[in-house]
This record gives structure tokens, C-alpha cells and sequence, in this order.
């Protein structure tokens, strides 16, 4: 079994004057506990963090600070709680860095909007306090780079047509559509996005 100790976990160093022994040759024979390190093998690095991980740390959080999408965003704008848990429950096990938003109803999903700034907008159309296909209206005439995506039980021509007029993305039927469908579809927006397949953001390198 290998050593299980890993020094550099915590920001610790091979000691310079026992090399890691902990231990000094004695004259004449034996061996005496090396006072630099009392023994232990390793010290605490002079050093620190290096200036490039510093450097790395302050360029993420200045992104962060400026709302810069670290993160796929989706939002989940459903009034049925179980509904709503379930695909979001789903979306993390295949998106596993996707950020995910939820709301309940059209007016607290507007205000989400504005502050969050999802990629990705799943829409029921039956919605407490605004209708599902007049928030899209709204939503691409603030925000037109995102995508709606449609999911509803009342799977009706008037609906669909109504949905296509207010610049909805996609379209489906919560009654036909399968999990692997939606997952397909969401993978092809993240790598058209610039997203990794997981949803983090490929310019960092996360993966």
C-alpha cells in the first residue's frame, strides 16, 4: 500500500536538513531527531500558494463578481413541486456542474430572470400568476440569447402555434417525451453554448 500521508494536502514541504528522514546521523553511530522538522520529515513551505494560482483564484472570482457564467444555468419553471424536483434531480445526475434555478410561478421565474441570466429556460404554460407562453414573449424580448425549451401536459395545436409566435425554442409533451430525448438535446446546446459536456464552462478547462 502506498503512503497515504500526502504532505502537499497540507501545504507542506520535504525537510531541507533531513531530507524527509526526520532523523540525523549521530557521531559516533546512532541517530538523533532532526531539530529542523522535530522529527516529523516535513515542514511548512516558505513559499505559499505560487503567484500563478493566485493569479488564477483573483481572474475566477473577478468573472464571479462580474456574473460571468462559470456555470450552465438553467431554470426550471414549474408549479408542480415533484415535477419540477424530479427533472431537476435528473438534470444533475447527466450535468453534474450545472447550475440549476427553480421557480413556482411566472412572477418569482421573471424576477429569477433578470438576476441569474440562465442559458437554459424549461417552461410549463399552465402557471400561477402569468402564463407560461406570454413569460416566454417577455423573456426573449429581454433576453434573446436564451433558450426556452417548452414542457407542458396540454399538448394542443393552439399552444404550439402560440409557442412558435413567441419565439419558444422547443416544444414538448410532458406525456410523450423521454429523459434520453431531453439529455440529447441539452448536451447539443451545451457544446453549442461553448459549455463542457457536464456544464461547466470550457475556457476554464474544468471538465
Amino acid at each position: 500500500m502506498g503512503n497515504i500521508f500526502k504532505p502537499e494536502k497540507y501545504n507542506m514541504a520535504v525537510c531541507p536538513l533531513c531530507n524527509g528522514k526526520g532523523r540525523l546521523p549521530k557521531n559516533p553511530g546512532g541517530f538523533n531527531v532532526c531539530k529542523k522538522c522535530e522529527g516529523f520529515g516535513f515542514i511548512k513551505r516558505e513559499t505559499g500558494i505560487s503567484e500563478e494560482v493566485k493569479n488564477k483564484e483573483q481572474t475566477v472570482k473577478n468573472s464571479l463578481e462580474k456574473g460571468s457564467n462559470i456555470m450552465f444555468k438553467t431554470m426550471l419553471v414549474e408549479d408542480n413541486s415533484s415535477f419540477r424536483q424530479m427533472v431537476k434531480n435528473n438534470l444533475k445526475d447527466q450535468f453534474p456542474s450545472m447550475d440549476i434555478i427553480e421557480a413556482g410561478d411566472g412572477i418569482e421565474a421573471f424576477q429569477k430572470i433578470d438576476s441569474h441570466h440562465p442559458n437554459l429556460i424549461f417552461m410549463d404554460i399552465q402557471l400561477p400568476g402569468e402564463n407560461g407562453l406570454e413569460l416566454t414573449r417577455k423573456i426573449k424580448a429581454d433576453h434573446p440569447e436564451a433558450i426556452v425549451i417548452i414542457l407542458t401536459s396540454h399538448d394542443l395545436p393552439e399552444y404550439r402555434e402560440a409557442a412558435i409566435q413567441n419565439k419558444a425554442n422547443y416544444f414538448f409533451s410532458k406525456d410523450s417525451i423521454k429523459a434520453d430525448e431531453i439529455f440529447r438535446l441539452v448536451k447539443s446546446i451545451l457544446l453549442e453554448k461553448g459549455f463542457n459536456a457536464d456544464g461547466s464552462d470550457s475556457k476554464w478547462g474544468y471538465s
